[in-house]
């Protein structure tokens, strides 16, 4: 029990101050919020939740059937439930209000050598009762990658592979072939040329799988949109061709303090010991006078009696 948080205060203030209590089963039994907002939680035998208020004053229920396959959580008289079948797989979803049920979503799975759980096969389009589902359809091949999509409407996309490569084509015949490195990364997206031959789009990550350029030839001309990224991984550069650079500044607590366009208009931001933004400042020229009428003041509601700390 010692491990387990049973509070939290925000900045050492003590009228955000949020308390836990568990059971002996180490269940959420109570949580205390701001504003003696208060949320309890019960629990049946075998640890599955059962009716609790919530902090926002909705009473949610949750009632289980005898061999536990379908489970109903009811939020302020509007229902969900959901069975599932003996592998624990959702089958069937129905959602409703008082006793009404008004749409139904089905599930259906295969076997597949690539799960003991087999994989999707189709799943419905959400339908009224006593209506007749219609389906998207899923195929794929030993390795469970999708090899096809049949839509609901009867078009279908199809997935082809080859080493670290997949071709996309759609209904309409239009293709693209991704090419991925050893992280999964998209480095090369390659499309047909409508005058003949093909298109590459290329792309290049840093260390850290971020993306910091994306080169694309269209004929003679090339255009690149470059990011860069500084130590903390935070974005601090972003060049684009119809836009040109956009420059972005953090403080020493790693909030947004500044960012500034290709125009050299530039936007400040203050913030108070809560992290929350209270001033926002823009300047037409960086290094000109404020554009006062543009001036944002954020203030904030008290930090005692009946506090959120919400913006007034």
């Amino acid at each position: 029990m010692s491990s387990l948080p049973t509070k939290t205060t925000p900045n050492a203030e003590t009228a955000l101050e949020r308390s836990m209590v568990y059971n002996t089963l180490l269940d959420v039994t109570k949580v205390n919020s701001p504003n003696a907002v208060q949320q309890d939680s019960t629990y049946d035998t075998v640890h599955r939740p059962t009716p609790a208020e919530m902090e926002a004053g909705a009473t949610v229920s949750y009632a289980y059937s005898a061999d536990g396959r379908v489970t109903t959580a009811t939020v302020n008289g509007k229902f969900t439930r959901t069975t599932t079948d003996g592998l624990g797989r959702s089958v069937k979803v129905e959602k409703g209000h008082g006793s009404t049920v008004v749409s139904i979503v089905d599930s259906e799975y295969a076997a597949c050598a690539c799960s003991p759980v087999g994989k999707l096969k189709r799943v419905s389009r959400p339908y009224a009762p006593g209506g007749t589902p219609v389906w998207t359809t899923y195929t794929w091949d030993s390795l469970g990658r999708t090899t096809r999509v049949d839509g609901t409407s009867g078009q279908f996309t199809t997935y082809e592979y080859a080493g670290n490569t997949v071709k996309v084509t759609d209904a309409a015949g239009k293709w693209k072939t991704y090419t991925l490195d050893a992280a999964g990364n998209i480095v090369k997206v390659t499309e047909p040329n409508p005058a003949g031959g093909a298109w590459d789009t290329l792309h290049t990550y840093n260390g850290l799988n971020q993306l910091t350029q994306v080169s694309m030839t269209r004929g003679a001309a090339t255009q690149l949109r470059t990011w860069v990224f500084d130590a903390n991984q935070k974005l601090v550069s972003e060049t684009l061709p119809e836009s040109g650079t956009r420059t972005i500044g953090y403080d020493s607590a790693g909030r947004l303090a500044w960012k500034k366009d290709a125009k050299n208009q530039k936007v400040t931001l203050e913030y108070d010991s809560y992290d929350r933004v209270t001033l926002v400042k823009r300047y037409p020229v960086d290094g000109g006078a404020e554009d006062a009428v543009q001036r944002m003041t954020m203030v904030y509601d008290g930090t005692t009696g009946n506090t959120k700390g919400r913006l007034k």
